[in-house]
This record gives structure tokens, C-alpha cells and sequence, in this order.
């Protein structure tokens, strides 16, 4: 088996193949699509988002999907591929407790909400999109219609999170 130390299996990958691995999921610089669902989860390339949303049978129930904008030109793709729909945007970062709490529900929104688009910016990752959507605070949700900003709270309210989503869809 390759990367395996002697060929064999039930060994250890060798380090050069855990280093090669580690390196390759560390790469920002595109498009990730992620699709969790009962089966485990499939990742789509850089234009894997136009495609999904022109083709959502593709997305295998379309669960839980939830889509990373790691730069302003992912960000501004999945804006312009959304078309019609509602699309809403946590502004997060990994170290910030509420928005650690509120991101199991915004997934489980995903789900329920299969006609809107779930975008999540890590501001630590993206602060060029950060900027631009003038994020002073986390979490931040923005809403988005038609390329356009037409709603935007901070705070971790689940409440507040689904009703919105609710006037705007």
C-alpha cells in the first residue's frame, strides 16, 4: 500500500505520507463545498457551488450543507451563485465561545432550510471578507439576496436567527 512504511498493511503511514496528507487539508485557497449527511460527507472543488446549487440532487438529501468562503472571490461566487435565494452568513472564528454555540444550530438550519444558502466565514481566515462586510463583532449573520445585503444582527440567538430567515425567505 503506498506511504506505507515496507508496503504492508496494518503498519503506520510513514512520516513523509502523514506530512503530504496534513499539508494538502491545509490549503485554503479554493472553494470548499462540504455536504455532512447520514452516509458521511462529500467535498467539491472550486466550482462546486454553482454546480450544486444549478443540480441540489447532487448534494445527497442536500443535509446539512454549509458552504467555507475562504477569500473575497469565493465569498463573491457564492454570492452570484445563489441567484433568487436567501443567503445567510455566520461570521465566526474558532475561538469565539457563542459562535462555537450557535453553529450546531446554524448547521441543523441547513438542513430544515433546503432552499436557502448557508455560508460560514472564519474572520480569522478571511478578513478581507471580514472587512468588506464591515464585521466588527462575533458572531455576525448577514442575509443576502440577489448579490445584495438585506439583514444583518450579531449575537448568538437562535431565535432571532430562524425568525429572520423566516421574513426573508
Amino acid at each position: 500500500m503506498k506511504g506505507l512504511k515496507g508496503g504492508k498493511e496494518g503498519r503506520q503511514p510513514s512520516r513523509k505520507s502523514r506530512e503530504n496528507e496534513a499539508g494538502a487539508h491545509t490549503q485554503r485557497d479554493f472553494l470548499v463545498i462540504v455536504t455532512q449527511h447520514l452516509w458521511g460527507s462529500r467535498n467539491w472543488g472550486c466550482d462546486g457551488l454553482a454546480t450544486l446549487l444549478k443540480n441540489p440532487e447532487l448534494a445527497w438529501e442536500r443535509r446539512m450543507m454549509t458552504t467555507l468562503a475562504p477569500t473575497q472571490y469565493a465569498f463573491q461566487e457564492a454570492l452570484n451563485s445563489a441567484g433568487e435565494k436567501l443567503v445567510v452568513v455566520d461570521f465566526s472564528a474558532t475561538w469565539c465561545g457563542p459562535c462555537k454555540m450557535i453553529k450546531p444550530f446554524f448547521h441543523s438550519l441547513s438542513e430544515k432550510y433546503s432552499n436557502v444558502v448557508f455560508l460560514e466565514v472564519d474572520v480569522d481566515d478571511c478578513q478581507d471578507v471580514a472587512s468588506e462586510c464591515e464585521v466588527k463583532c462575533m458572531p455576525t449573520f448577514q442575509f443576502f439576496k440577489k448579490g445584495q445585503k438585506v439583514g444583518e444582527f450579531s449575537g448568538a440567538n437562535k431565535e432571532k436567527l430562524e425568525a429572520t430567515i423566516n421574513e426573508l425567505i
